[in-house]
């Protein structure tokens, strides 16, 4: 019975010696914790992007705050230093590289034409939503190719699509897999009737004139570049004829005068217009398309 309470008693002291040892363990750790809480982080950013480190001011979290917020609408992910070898914005507007006025294929003038009619403040750039549309028109014409197809179509545009934003000019629109310019259609050739009359017309101009090719691709335009958040310019027709005409007429109803206008000039003269400094009336810009095909994946956002 004595053993048993010596032992007891043993076991008791040997208890409470742990406890002591492991208390000051306790007690550091739970200090250890708290002075990592209370120090500063390093290499980390607050909510409004200024650094943490000591000494700064208001102003100064501000102004990187700011400066944030601005370079988040340059980009789809994440806010990261702006890039100076990047190009502005406006450069998505500026004309593509193109031959000599003698050397445009029907292309080349129907794009310089359109080009030229978004570039100033009209009611047809209005209806595309200014000058801004200039880089759904510039996609455009980097992706159409020529294609043999029935005589009644002109272009088409089919396939996947992708919506593009531009977070920098507002401008939403969206591009096709495919887009594609008959060789047998109204845009290059006229078709004739068993009595020799042109039979083909682009609303009331002539197939195969340079009204008909920049109402062709106006037309086009239309279906890419979003009105609003639900809507495009012009509602797809892809497979109602009769909406396709529609279309047109509603396009020349808007936009005839520039067509007019602007079809009377010669081409030697619109490319001297847009690039004085050019030598023999030639677009010397061939760095000009790899700058634009480069800037697009940074400065709009692209999704399925």
């Amino acid at each position: 019975m004595l053993h048993e309470r010596r032992s007891g008693l043993t076991s008791l002291m040997a208890s409470i010696l742990a406890m002591s040892w492991l208390l000051p363990l306790t007690q550091t750790r739970a200090q250890l914790l708290r002075a990592l809480d209370q120090s500063p982080p390093q290499n980390e950013t607050n909510p409004t992007g200024a650094a943490n480190q000591p000494g700064a001011t208001r102003e100064e979290v501000a102004k990187q705050g700011n400066a944030n917020a601005a370079d988040a609408n340059l980009h789809s992910g994440p806010a990261t230093e702006p890039d100076p070898a990047l190009p502005s914005a406006s450069t998505l507007l500026r004309v593509l590289d193109l031959p000599s006025a003698k050397k445009l294929t029907p292309l080349d003038q129907a794009y310089l034409d359109v080009y030229s009619i978004l570039r100033d403040d009209n009611d047809c750039s209005r209806f595309y939503g200014g000058s801004r549309a200039i880089e759904a028109l510039n996609r455009l014409k980097l992706q159409l190719k020529t294609s043999y197809l029935d005589r009644g179509i002109a272009m088409r545009m089919f396939g996947p699509t992708s919506n593009v934003t531009n977070n920098r000019s507002g401008l939403s629109y969206r591009l096709f897999a495919k887009a594609e310019i008959n060789v047998n259609g109204p845009f290059y050739s006229k078709s004739p009737s068993l009595l020799g009359a042109t039979t083909d017309r682009i609303g009331d101009f002539l197939a195969n004139s340079r009204e008909a090719r920049v109402t062709i691709l106006l037309h086009e335009l239309g279906h890419l570049v979003r009105a609003s958040e639900t809507q495009f310019v012009l509602p797809n027709d892809g497979n109602d004829s009769a909406l396709s005409h529609q279309n047109t007429l509603r396009v020349i109803a808007v936009c005839r005068r520039e067509i007019t206008k602007q079809t009377q000039i010669g081409f030697a003269a619109v490319l001297a217009k847009l690039h004085p400094d050019s030598e023999n009336n030639s677009l010397q810009a061939a760095p000009l398309t790899r700058q634009v095909l480069a800037a697009w994946p940074k400065l709009a956002h692209s999704a399925q």
